[in-house]
């Protein structure tokens, strides 16, 4: 099955609200869109929303939807639709369970990214990764809190973090930036975006870019050339994690043995309550497919977020349809089939 490693995050704004700029930006490659609700009114907000999963759906394909909002305390209950909170501006992790413990309340469980665009962040860095469940190297205001040669060192550092704790991350601000107004991006960007994906990032960003710029369609797709061409030349870095719970043994386990079966195995199928267990997957950059499988669809809608992750609802897990006769895949799960806490088990099948 074709492998998309890298994922694309793409702002909505004015210039690609609409449903046929949508399309475009979805079967260009963007798996996540980013609302930034410091712009635009709830009902804009809510409606662009509303169009992007009815554009999706109509294409018969999974996409995440991001809020991005500037601190722990703000309610963004008027949003009604969403996958990803995007923290602005944190300084501590504590910032961080506020935020999940304000809409574990309501009831909601989103995936929380926490920007990194200060001193302080950094300073909090492994404690922040710790408590968010993943990271976005937010290089527009940290570029402006940190000195302008530190900026390189530090994206390297948070990306290498990240993937000890196994986490997904992103790298934002200014990735194609003129292609707001051109079609084509400069040589120094088309450096920088496959430069993130030899640190190693799960996903880039387009903000500018998709959200004002004259040629929203065309930044995917070039995006998507560049990230494809750099993923299929990375070279494997090999990661030890810190490990956090006593399971991820397992999934150390399982690179190693995917890694060793010289091609054999095709796939790995994972089975995930929160999402959790699928970006662990992730983190160790096998290069085959990781199939999450998961009851709930908002968290395969955020697993679009994790590099070469393919988000699979549970009910419509039909491994003869994902791979080849003969194939043999590798499968990580608990003794209950999707019970959340319970992943315990590797085994090798053969489809």
């Amino acid at each position: 099955m074709p492998l998309k490693q890298t994922k694309i995050v793409a702002t909505i704004g004015p210039a690609s609200e609409k449903t046929d700029i949508i399309k475009e930006l979805i079967i260009g490659g963007a798996t996540i869109f980013r609302f930034n609700l410091k712009h635009n009114t709830w009902q804009w907000h809510n409606l662009a929303i509303k169009t992007v999963r009815e554009t999706a759906k109509n294409l018969g394909i999974s996409v995440g939807i991001m809020v991005d909002v500037p601190r722990s305390d703000y309610n963004i209950g008027e949003i009604v639709d969403f996958d990803i909170l995007a923290l602005s501006y944190l300084k501590t992790a504590m910032e961080i369970d506020h935020l999940r413990e304000l809409y574990t309340k309501k009831g909601l469980k989103p995936i929380i990214i926490a920007k990194i665009e200060n001193k302080r962040a950094l300073e909090n860095l492994d404690k922040i990764i710790s408590a968010a469940d993943g990271v976005m190297v937010a290089r527009g205001d940290l570029g402006e809190a940190i000195s302008f040669k530190e900026l390189a060192y530090y994206q390297k550092i948070i990306i290498n973090q990240c993937r000890k704790q196994l986490k997904p991350v992103i790298v934002a601000t200014e990735m194609l930036l003129s292609m707001v107004t051109n079609k084509t991006p400069t040589r120094t960007e088309a450096t920088d975006v496959a430069n993130a994906v030899y640190d190693g990032t799960d996903a880039v960003m387009l903000s500018q870019e998709t959200a004002m710029g004259n040629h929203p369609g065309i930044c995917v797709k070039t995006m998507a050339e560049i990230v494809s061409f750099a993923d299929k030349t990375v070279a494997t870095n090999n990661i030890i994690p810190e490990l956090k719970a006593l399971n991820d043994e397992l999934f150390i386990t399982a690179a190693e043995i995917v890694n060793k079966s010289k091609g054999q195995i095709k796939g790995v199928v994972v089975t995930t309550k929160s999402g959790r267990s699928g970006f662990k997957m992730a983190s160790f950059r096998v290069r085959v497919p990781v199939i999450a499988v998961s009851d709930s669809q908002k968290v395969l809608n955020g697993l679009n977020l994790g590099y070469g992750v393919v988000p699979v609802k549970d009910k419509q897990y039909q491994p003869e349809k994902l791979f080849k006769k003969g194939d043999s895949i590798l499968l990580i799960h608990g003794q209950n089939w999707l019970e959340a806490g319970s992943t315990n088990t590797i085994s090798i099948v053969t489809v």
